[in-house]
């Protein structure tokens, strides 16, 4: 039974304690492999891709016809863009209890204003949920190379169709609890990979818990991010630290780096957005073409417009109450799979 308030006691009403603040979504993956580009119209996007060959021109002799070369082709895909618009009432019986942080007996303000408090806190509330919704897709994009969109009336899968040589999962003494194991040779090769089927740089190496601990174990990687740390230049490339990532230094000019935050399954289980054992190499920022897109809003009052969110609130007569709803379309889109190699780096 919860304690009881004696009304003749001496009270002193603390500041309010709001954990929720340390729990803000973080937004690591979506703002470095993500980042947010233009809007677009209607709920599909269409998408040509056009690959790019290392084709030479080829050696004819003067006295002959010139050599004609083969155009190029492209192929097409269309995706269906996810929705999202998640919603909370407030009612007139919710608004005569006690907020967090105010004091006892002491109304001070009028119903109207503590009405449009709880708005606003359940607006923020709502829009966390949504901006913690693009880095899940962020997560899967990376990790599985595909984004699972299922909830009410909708199960598909969006699959960016990730080369099978860019998933990859060490075993016996290649996996890096081995200690015949080659953590930076691996590195080394990923990055190769990377830059032989897309033609870019990678920069990052992003590892979970158990990933990070074989190669911190590993006395040659130990002593190759001592010696950065030493020697080297301290700060990252391109890369945009976020509360719970951790830079430890760089291996073959790839920075590594940690990243620990954690969300709420379907199923309420609370999941890490880089598994444990899992290492991602990838390039990040706009070069990659990787992007987040925002399709219309499909509501009369938002004009039929691309937004990032769209806040709505309307009131309900019987049973009084406030309803607050924020709509988003967005579509995080690993447009080019090759600028990312996934391993199991452990059994």
């Amino acid at each position: 039974m919860p304690p009881t308030i004696d009304i003749f006691d001496s009270q002193t009403m603390l500041e309010m304690i709001n954990e929720s603040e340390a729990f803000k979504p973080k937004q690591f993956l979506s703002m470095n492999f993500f980042p947010v580009s233009m809007n677009i119209e209607g709920d599909t996007v269409i998408i040509d891709i056009f690959k790019g060959k290392r084709r030479v021109a080829p050696f004819v002799s003067p006295k002959v016809e010139g050599k004609l070369i083969e155009k190029r082709g492209y192929t097409t895909r269309t995706i269906k863009v996810p929705y999202l618009k998640p919603k909370m009432l407030t009612t007139a019986v919710d608004l005569l209890k006690r907020f967090p942080g105010q004091i006892p007996f002491g109304m001070g303000r009028s119903g109207q204003e503590y009405a449009s408090e709880q708005l606003g806190r359940d607006l923020e509330e709502l829009m966390d949920m949504i901006r913690r919704r693009y880095e899940v897709m962020s997560s899967q994009a990376l990790v599985d190379g595909k984004i699972i969109v299922k909830g009410d009336g909708i199960d598909q899968e969006i699959d960016f169709l990730r080369d099978p040589s860019h998933e990859i999962a060490l075993v016996g003494t290649d996996a890096w609890d081995d200690a015949a194991s080659d953590p930076i040779g691996d590195i080394l090769e990923w990055k190769i990979l990377v830059q032989e089927d897309s033609g870019l740089t990678p920069d990052v190496l992003i590892l979970g818990d158990e990933a990070l601990s074989a190669l911190l174990n590993n006395e040659k990687a130990q002593k190759l991010l001592f010696s950065f740390r030493e020697h080297g230049i301290a700060t990252l490339n391109r890369i945009e630290m976020a509360e719970g990532s951790t830079f430890y230094g760089q291996i073959h000019g790839i920075n590594i780096v940690s990243y620990h935050d954690w969300y709420l399954d379907d199923l309420s289980v609370s999941t890490p957005y880089i598994p444990s054992k899992k290492a991602i190499m990838a390039v990040s920022g706009v070069r990659s073409d990787n992007a987040t897109h925002f399709a219309a809003i499909q509501d009369l009052k938002a004009g039929l417009v691309a937004t990032p969110m769209f806040p709505k609130s309307w009131e309900i007569e019987d049973p009084s109450g406030q309803m607050v709803m924020v709509q988003s379309a967005p579509l995080v889109a690993l447009h080019r799979p090759e600028t990312t190699v996934v391993v199991d780096v452990l059994p």
